[in-house]
């Protein structure tokens, strides 16, 4: 039995880095050194991390914007009033406002 050649795999922690990694694994079917199915499940799974990595970076993105809003555009998103307390009131018993961010408005 011969043995399979081997294939480096470079680091996969960034958008760029697993397209790379796509383009060895398409290159490599396509001189029939990989099998196309083969190919077709490494494929999705560096895909499937590219999205995860993508939805980490949005997710991150819009902690960061809701950290730069004022008091009056978190009033806005979070859809309240404020009242004699400020901001925490409105946010729903003060997880905005003190430097923690909710979760569910995410």
């Amino acid at each position: 039995m011969s043995e399979k050649p081997k294939i480096r795999i470079g680091p996969l922690d960034t958008v760029g880095h697993l397209l790379t990694e796509m383009g060895k694994v398409y290159r490599h079917a396509r001189h029939g050194k990989l099998d196309t199915a083969d190919a077709t499940r490494l494929v999705f799974i560096l895909r499937s991390m590219r999205q995860a990595i993508e939805g980490q970076t949005r997710r991150i993105s819009g902690l960061v914007r809701i950290d730069d809003m004022g008091e009056e555009e978190l009033l806005e998103l979070l859809g309240g009033e404020p009242d004699a307390e400020g901001l925490s009131a409105a946010a729903g018993g003060g997880a905005v406002g003190n430097g923690e961010i909710r979760n569910d408005l995410l």
